[in-house]
């Protein structure tokens, strides 16, 4: 799975290859994301002053590009991982 913008909606979202798995992803909601090789517990959050994924970022990495990253959402997170 991985994070997409989704132009309607305004806001990032989840994929599973090419079709959204969740359409948004609201600030606070938590997830695994794939950041230097590692795995670490993330979420997004909005500042409208930053100019490039749209004014998201991931609390704690505000560099990190947003669109096509890895991550582990929701059940996935359990037992199952689809990659």
């Amino acid at each position: 799975m991985t994070l997409g913008y989704n132009a309607e909606l305004k806001r990032y979202g989840v994929l599973q290859g090419d079709l959204w798995y969740k359409e948004a992803i609201y600030r606070d909601e938590e997830f695994l994301a794939l950041i230097d090789g590692e795995w670490e517990e993330t979420y997004l959050q909005y500042d409208e002053s930053i100019k490039h994924s749209d004014g998201y970022y991931l609390a704690g990495h505000c560099d990190v590009p947003l669109e096509h990253l890895a991550i582990k959402y929701d059940d996935e997170r359990d037992n199952k991982i689809i990659c």
